[in-house]
């Protein structure tokens, strides 16, 4: 009993360790840099941009993966059948600008559907940041289905990448091609 009663907050403080050291171990961490096309279409660090973890179940996350592929078609589709239509190398300048509204508008249409089938997953928002100066962002999640959401106003463009996420013990992700994007100037 002296034994113990000697060395008890010595105990008390490896316990105190031993539980932070299984709490941290039983997090993943997620982590991953995001790039855009620049000015020059060369691919430039996205600063600054906003970056919300957002913890589903994995039916949502199979819902919200399914209706953005779909999205993502129907988009590719009227490319297709906007290119037929209009000719990209017309000398007519007016009608290179009219392709180039109307693929906006195409465009702004795609990232508001995009937005409308991410609304159903934004009240379970777990982990809220921003990219840093180098385009790098950084949580630590427990293990599980998420859905992750990267948003920002680069260069005069709206731009929107979302990417299920399901952290092993680490899990990083090297973005480049986003969801949706499209020009917020004429």
């Amino acid at each position: 009993m002296l034994f113990l009663r000697k060395y008890i907050s010595l105990f008390a403080g490896l316990a105190i360790i031993a539980v932070m050291v299984i709490v941290w171990l039983e997090t993943s961490k997620v982590t991953g840099d995001v790039t855009v096309a620049g000015p020059a279409e060369a691919a430039v660090a996205f600063t600054g941009a906003r970056v919300t973890l957002y913890k589903v179940t994995e039916e949502q996350a199979q819902r919200v993966s399914a209706a953005l592929a779909d999205l993502q078609q129907q988009s590719q589709n009227e490319k297709d059948a906007n290119a037929r239509v209009f000719s990209a190398e017309s000398a007519d300048s007016s009608i290179r600008s009219t392709l180039a509204i109307y693929n906006n508008l195409s465009y702004t249409k795609h990232c508001f559907a995009a937005e409308k089938v991410l609304d159903e997953i934004r009240t379970f928002a777990v982990r809220k940041g921003a990219t840093d100066s180098q385009g790098h962002f950084e949580f630590r999640a427990r293990p599980g289905h998420y859905v992750l959401e990267i948003v920002g106003q680069p260069n005069g463009q709206y731009v929107l990448f979302v990417q299920t996420v399901e952290p092993k013990w680490r899990s990083y992700f090297k973005l480049a091609e986003p969801t949706c994007s499209y020009n917020m100037t004429n």
